[in-house]
């Protein structure tokens, strides 16, 4: 498996557009450095629970906001939103 150099936390919430998502996660699901995933993507809400974007598509997040804030160095984690 792949060594993640860093890790991106995509913040999913009620009304977000679909392509706000998808462009940046897709970007860097797909950079590498010398051979090796560049970033590790997790999808968070502020409750964890799953989000209906504008278009009406559900997303489902992978944690909540204050779980995540708990779980990691903020100096090895950035966010986008």
């Amino acid at each position: 498996m792949d060594k993640i150099r860093r890790q991106i936390d995509v913040l999913l919430f009620d009304g977000i557009n679909v392509l706000d998502v998808a462009g940046p996660a897709q970007t860097f699901s797909t950079a590498y450095i010398d051979g090796i995933k560049a970033y590790g993507l997790r999808y968070i809400a502020i409750d964890g629970q799953a989000v209906r974007a504008s278009c009406g598509l559900s997303l489902v997040a992978d944690a909540s906001i204050t779980t995540m804030s708990s779980q990691t160095d903020s100096t090895q984690c950035h966010m986008i939103y």
